[in-house]
């Protein structure tokens, strides 16, 4: 093999060590689009309830209300789209969304790759597992200002009320520090 072969294998290793091996272009097709149609009810859920939070209340109850509610919304939506649905981030608030499996990490690098690849027009990608469960990852990112109200540089965007909230409820923070458009964090759904 010649070097620009060997180079071009290595550039696409990730993306091919998480392309599913069993599944035809139809179905990793079909799998996409419904991946696709419950990460976008999934993230309307919980937005719309935290958005009316942060309307009605302000971020600081904001923070307090994703600390008892964020946890439950996901459990309800997993209910509701007869699968498990879950938030994850390699900076995470709470704990119970941080990365923890290898195939979250790959997956996590590989989205990062897609997000930064102006080629790729759809931010999400299938992976089927050993064992044969095939999961749907889509990439979160902060899309409106109202997010760094809770996830921006703390004095700038995060107010002093807003930051002690976090403080207080959540001591091993990582989630601050985003910009516009940054990536934040995935969805992983699990299709089969």
């Amino acid at each position: 093999m010649n070097f620009k072969k060997e180079f071009l294998l290595l550039l696409l290793l990730p993306f091919l060590a998480c392309r599913p091996k069993g599944l035809t272009d139809a179905e990793k097709e079909n799998l996409l689009n419904k991946g696709d149609s419950i990460a976008t009810i999934a993230q309307k859920i919980f937005m719309t309830s935290v958005l009316n939070e942060v309307k009605t209340k302000g971020a600081a109850e904001a923070v307090s209300y994703c600390n008892i509610n964020a946890s439950h919304l996901m459990d309800s939506t997993s209910v509701l789209m007869h699968t498990e649905v879950k938030r994850l981030s390699d900076r995470s608030r709470n704990p119970e969304n941080s990365l923890k499996t290898d195939n979250d990490f790959t997956v996590w690098i590989d989205l990062k790759d897609i997000l930064n690849d102006p080629k790729f027009e759809k931010k999400h990608l299938i992976d089927e597992e050993q064992g044969g469960a095939v999961y749907y990852y889509k990439a979160i990112t902060i899309g409106m200002p109202t997010c760094l109200a809770c996830h921006g540089k703390k004095g700038s965007d995060i107010n002093e009320e807003t930051a002690a909230k976090i403080a207080s409820l959540y001591p091993e923070d990582k989630a601050t520090g985003y910009e516009m458009g940054q990536f934040r964090g995935m969805w992983k759904i699990k299709l089969r």
